[in-house]
């Protein structure tokens, strides 16, 4: 039987099959098992029908064998959807089967004896013609896609033509077996327009994710790629200045003139700044950092005052025809300004120097009132060190070992006295086994760089240990860095991934400061990833009753957690309780729950119930605990 299969050879490349199988899928048809009927029943007609006395005189051919060969070609050929044919060495069709002539509307009969240029257009004869003659002069099997108009419309067919050779390896026909992939072409082209508008999407998504709408400049992200990137072409030893920069009073020109004007404001600004960055032959970039706050990079080694010099002429000059009123404005800002320089072999933790500089910035506004400083932020940290060496070791290595520890303080339903949620509190061990409060190290955290491993450490704990045993009431108030938090919009991130996973049933805190500095940011992961938030230590920073009135209208914050330095000594102070009242009926009227934090006196928690607040939180209440396993099986959040 093998030199059977060498005189009948129909060599069909594995790749072709490997594609025809493919395209035969919708079908359900295996083009492997059809072509392997075909072999084994050619090779049965050879051996047992087509001997050299038949050759010699076809009326020796019995009516058992032609009644065999009837039904082998109706059974095996006429029933498959794919047209088959036979020719011979003239390129006249001896065969074809059913498929075949309904393809090109003829009868059989019609078709058999003649060839290709007798029934097809001119063009598709001498398509067929040659990729035969192709088979026949290599002796193997030849692939080509075929075109077939009929009716009007195009119809590719998927062809495999093989030369048939007798026993002496001499050519006798040529077998011709096709495939309609017309709707698999046509998928093909639509997959293609899909992908072209799908790419053409993307870009677009991609200019939105590095651009600004409001101002055209770098968004954070990009602003933070940027950074990156000219530190890493910068030579060894090149400096590299990074200003930041926000709006003053830009709150009171949204409340005034109107959101519109604002953004006027932000976009002129933006690019009378860009004009400017450009008159430098440097590598340089502009982003906006938050709603008001702008950040510059720029490989130059000039003088850093001066650069502020310039930039404060630059926003000065800028004059806006203010809506309703016939005056002008001039926008003014507060600068921060530091450098670095190149150092071959390591890399500054970009997202943690623009938070030092974020937080001395505020300081600068709020505590030193000036409007520029010039920060060494190496030796800001070093200044922090000194003083804090033993507090920076202990830091190192409870990072190190992963102990971070998590306590639980409850909140506390004033009304019902049930626990409505706990917040996470975070603390490490000094020499003697003493916990150490975040208070005392978070700002040393941000300072060295650590606080990013610290909010890992707390979301991993958070993730496994944590959040599978808060029950269906309760809520998780969790504390992340800004730059951690606003790593929620790269989903490939893992601590996306993380923040995502649970996020059902956790609040995230952010400071007063904070959420003013990036109303726009918590807009955008608010309506896109559905986290929930809560200003922290409200009453520090210097947001209006309209910032309130807009982030309970969108929807962007849940709640409200009044700080200690609202809630302490009321009794004395009457403008803090008014102040409490007001703030109070307006979340009512917005949806927004009020918490006081840090209660440590009977007589600060008699008046915060006097003045209508429901939930509250602190020592004299209930006393953080340390999140164990043992508590974990009490279920302390039933």
């Amino acid at each position: 039987m093998s030199e059977r299969k060498k005189i009948l050879s129909i060599a069909i490349d594995n790749d072709l099959l490997k594609r025809l199988k493919d395209l035969s899928q919708e079908k359900e048809l295996s083009v492997s098992k059809l072509v392997t009927q075909l072999i084994e029943e050619a090779l049965y007609l050879e051996e047992n029908v087509f001997s050299d006395e038949i050759y010699k005189n076809i009326d020796w051919l019995s009516n058992e064998w032609k009644d065999k060969l009837q039904v082998l070609f109706t059974k095996v050929l006429d029933t498959t959807p794919d047209p088959i044919w036979i020719k011979d060495l003239n390129l006249r069709f001896v065969y074809v089967n059913q498929a075949f002539a309904d393809l090109f509307g003829h009868k059989k009969e019609e078709i058999i004896g003649k060839n290709d240029i007798e029934f097809l257009p001119p063009e598709v004869a001498k398509q067929c013609i040659y990729s035969d003659m192709q088979a026949l002069e290599k002796r193997e099997s030849s692939h080509s896609i075929e075109v077939v108009e009929k009716n009007g419309e195009k119809y590719y067919f998927d062809v495999i033509k093989t030369p048939l050779f007798d026993r002496l390896g001499r050519p006798i026909a040529i077998l011709g077996i096709s495939r309609d992939i017309t709707s698999f072409i046509k998928t093909k082209e639509e997959l293609e327009r899909k992908n072209q508008e799908i790419s053409e999407a993307y870009k677009k998504l991609k200019e939105i994710y590095n651009i600004d709408a409001v101002t055209g400049v770098a968004t954070k992200n990009r602003f933070l790629k940027n950074l990156k990137t000219i530190y890493e072409k910068a030579e060894h030893g090149e400096k590299i200045i990074l200003v930041l920069f926000d709006i003053d009073n830009f709150k009171y020109i949204n409340e005034v003139y109107g959101s519109k004007f604002g953004d006027t404001v932000l976009s002129r600004t933006a690019k009378m700044v860009k004009s400017f960055m450009e008159t430098f032959d440097a590598d340089f970039s502009v982003g906006r950092l938050g709603d008001d706050l702008f950040g510059i990079v720029i490989k130059k080694d000039i003088d850093e005052q001066i650069l502020i010099e310039n930039l404060k002429d630059v926003i000065s000059s800028i004059k806006l025809n203010t809506p309703k009123y016939s005056s002008f404005f001039s926008p003014k800002a507060t600068y921060i300004a530091t450098s670095i320089y190149k150092q071959v072999g390591t890399e500054p933790d970009f997202e943690e120097m623009i938070s030092t500089l974020e937080i001395n910035l505020e300081k600068l506004k709020n505590v030193e009132r000036k409007d520029s400083k010039i920060l060494d932020i190496k030796r800001d940290m070093s200044k922090y060190a000194i003083g804090d060496k033993e507090l920076e070791n202990l830091l190192d290595e409870a990072i190190k070992k992963g102990e971070i520890y998590p306590f639980l303080q409850p909140i506390v339903n004033l009304k019902t006295k049930e626990r409505i949620g706990y917040e996470l509190l975070s603390k490490i061990k000094d020499k003697k086994g003493q916990y150490i409060g975040a208070e005392k190290f978070i700002h040393l955290a941000f300072r060295t760089g650590h606080i990013a491993l610290i909010d890992q450490i707390v979301l991993k704990t958070v993730k496994e240990e944590i959040y599978p045993e808060i029950k269906d009431r309760s809520v998780l108030f969790l504390n992340l860095s800004p730059f951690t938090l606003y790593k929620v919009e790269n989903i490939g991130n893992t601590i996306a991934q993380d923040i995502l996973s649970i996020r059902d049933k956790t609040v995230f805190e952010i400071s007063e400061a904070d959420v003013l500095r990036n109303i726009k940011d918590l807009r955008d992961i608010k309506r896109s990833f559905g986290l929930h938030f809560a200003i922290d230590n409200f009453g520090t920073a210097t947001s209006s009753i309209k910032d309130l009135i807009d982030l309970g209208e969108e929807g962007i914050i849940s709640y409200i957690k009044l700080d200690k330095r609202l809630t302490d000594n009321l009794e004395k102070h009457s403008w803090k309780r008014k102040f409490i009242k007001s703030i109070k009926n307006i979340s009512d009227e917005l949806g927004i729950k009020v918490i006081a934090k840090n209660i440590e006196k009977p007589e600060d928690l008699n008046v915060l119930q006097e003045l209508g607040i429901e939930f509250a939180q602190g020592d004299y209440i209930e006393k953080a605990e340390l999140f164990t396993p043992e508590k974990k099986k009490e279920k302390i959040y039933d």
